[in-house]
């Protein structure tokens, strides 16, 4: 039966603290409270991209001015947000930020007193990255133990010292010659350092695999796709409360290259022990629906974090149709269901629908459309998950496909606002339309034909410009929702919100904004050097908060989205701007 809105006034946000197992890392975890220091690339390991802080406020944003500016010397893309790390973790004499870069990734430790380079990593990865289809960037960095773990383009792990950047340890991962590269933030739990590959924008095999972070050692690795033991699947994982079957991922020779992409910012939930994730599949078709694979190609799951057995997965695109670009962040909050607290996870898919899910038995307690132009779908079935009514625009032949089967939310992740329970989620409000003609998929050279689809804007501005994205807020507790802010562009950068009532997000052609969390109103803006892609951190220095984001569009193909001009709005480059108050 499919969940009604209205039987969703009975779905509450509940409010609590982020509680944790004494057996985890308890030096993280306890710098993850604390908000004058943001050590995670999603703020906490429920990915809330959130903070405590309330000197900058909706009440004094307006004052809020250019601090300081770093240029990274970078022309690719900047995603992931800088990390801000103490003294106290780092035994250096001054806190620290710490910024990354894309290929040839570069770290930087500034020191945050006199602003200076505290000391540098070079990768030498060479022409690593040359897999990936769109643009070479790097979503970010992890820090545990007084490491700063990052993953190259070249498919190394690698473990630097916090206090001189000289590599600990290096950990080969990957083959780039068998189209495997990746391009998302480690996460650091216990003692492993999770990561995954490849990302999104490439087709080699995926995997997500476990890392120990003393010495690099590979503690279990799952494949996206194949046998049972490859997966890690056992009797006991389910879909939907029911055994998935043997060997329920092995999949045609169609699929075993271009199988399981993984991307986004992972979770961990210390009461469950489990570690959630989303793999894709890069479609053969480039958009919509195939009516090839099989059921579990775009596919959620839950693994035990110490041994990556899979306790459940959940297919996002039931039957192997409609094979969105998914690969993007996982949240976790808890909410009242039916007058009974249920631990939750909340998904926002690019085909929009946003998945609210039980995240200890991956059942399904509703799917909602959030983005305004879906019409691909009139929803989906709680007790199966398949789609209700595919339209006859979902094909890439007919008419126009919303949304575009690729990005969505772009790179974007939404934020999370204990104090209003609303999401804050940056869109790409973009379809496509088929043009009939195809071409060789340029991908890793891959013999194989495509489609080519043009991308249209979902709609028009007041002013008769088109609408290449909009910022939304997502009411959880009424699957609605509540405000809508649109752009000009596509927005690809990840949005924060801070207990001050304010939401930043940035633009595609570089401009930084922030918005009343509670009603949408503009509340302050500034012209960045380049596009935003990446994610606002705040923190605490010398009792002031500052608010910092690295911006650098990179390579972005402009024609994705329709924005041929966008080249004259904003150029590459890597800056990292920081705010205060006077």
């Amino acid at each position: 039966m499919r969940l009604s809105r209205s039987m969703l006034p009975g779905i509450l946000l509940l409010d609590v603290l982020f509680l944790h197992h004494v057996h985890a890392n308890e030096e993280l975890l306890r710098l993850s409270t604390l908000p004058a220091y943001r050590v995670m690339p999603g703020g906490n390991t429920s990915n809330w991209n959130y903070s405590e802080l309330d000197q900058i406020n909706n009440r004094n944003i307006g004052r809020l001015q250019a601090a300081w500016t770093l240029a990274t010397g970078n022309l690719q893309g900047h995603a992931g947000s800088p990390l801000v790390l103490p003294s106290s973790a780092t035994r250096l004499t001054s806190d620290i930020i710490v910024l990354h870069t894309a290929a040839p990734e570069t770290i930087l430790a500034i020191n945050l007193d006199t602003l200076e380079k505290e000391w540098i990593y070079e990768a030498d990865s060479g022409t690593a990255g040359f897999a990936a289809c769109c643009t070479l960037l790097n979503r970010g960095t992890a820090y545990a133990n007084g490491r700063i773990f990052l993953y190259q383009s070249d498919n190394n792990l690698v473990a630097l010292d916090v206090r001189n950047g000289k590599p600990a340890w290096i950990t080969p991962t990957a083959d780039l010659s068998v189209l495997q590269t990746r391009v998302n933030a480690p996460l650091t739990v216990k003692d492993y350092v999770i990561t995954a590959n490849p990302g999104n924008d490439s087709p080699g095999q995926g995997w997500l695999g476990a890392y120990r972070t003393r010495d690099g050692t590979l503690m279990w690795q799952a494949n996206s796709v194949g046998s049972d033991a490859e997966v890690l699947f056992n009797a006991d994982t389910s879909n939907m409360r029911r055994p998935v079957g043997l060997n329920s991922r092995a999949q045609d020779g169609l699929w075993l290259q271009e199988s399981g992409s993984i991307g986004g910012v992972l979770a961990w939930d210390s009461a469950e022990n489990l570690v959630y994730y989303v793999s894709s599949v890069v479609t053969e078709s480039g958009s919509g629906a195939t009516g090839r694979g099989t059921r579990y190609q775009t596919t959620l799951f839950a693994r035990d974090i110490d041994t990556g057995m899979a306790r459940w997965i959940y297919p996002l695109t039931a039957g192997g149709d409609w094979p969105f670009d998914d690969a993007d962040d996982i949240h976790l909050v808890d909410l009242i269901v039916n007058d009974q607290p249920v631990a939750a996870l909340v998904y926002f898919s690019q085909s929009g629908f946003v998945f609210t899910l039980n995240r200890g038995t991956g059942e399904l307690l509703s799917a909602e459309k959030y983005n305004n132009s879906t019409n691909w779908a009139d929803g989906i079935e709680q007790g199966t998950g398949e789609p209700i009514r595919i339209s006859a625009t979902g094909s890439t032949d007919a008419g126009a496909s919303c949304p575009a089967a690729s990005d969505t939310a772009g790179f974007a992740g939404p934020a999370y606002s204990p104090h209003t329970g609303f999401f804050y989620l940056p869109l790409a409000f973009v379809c496509q339309q088929s043009t009939g003609s195809s071409i060789a998929n340029p991908v890793g050279g891959m013999a194989r034909r495509q489609p080519v689809v043009s991308y249209l804007a979902a709609a028009r501005l007041a002013d008769g410009r088109s609408q290449g994205g909009q910022i939304i807020a997502w009411d959880p507790a009424r699957a609605r929702i509540a405000w809508t802010i649109p752009e000009r562009r596509a927005l690809w950068g990840r949005a924060l919100a801070t207990a001050g009532a304010v939401v930043f997000y940035g633009t595609l052609d570089g401009y930084a904004r922030a918005v009343d969390a509670q009603t949408g109103r503009y509340l302050w803006q500034f012209k960045v050097p380049s596009g935003i892609l990446g994610t606002f951190s705040t923190w605490i220095h010398k009792d002031k908060q500052f608010v910092g984001i690295l911006s650098g569009k990179g390579t972005l193909p402009e024609d994705i989205y329709n924005n041929k001009e966008l080249s004259g709005e904003t150029m590459p480059g890597g800056t990292l701007t920081v705010f205060s108050l006077p």
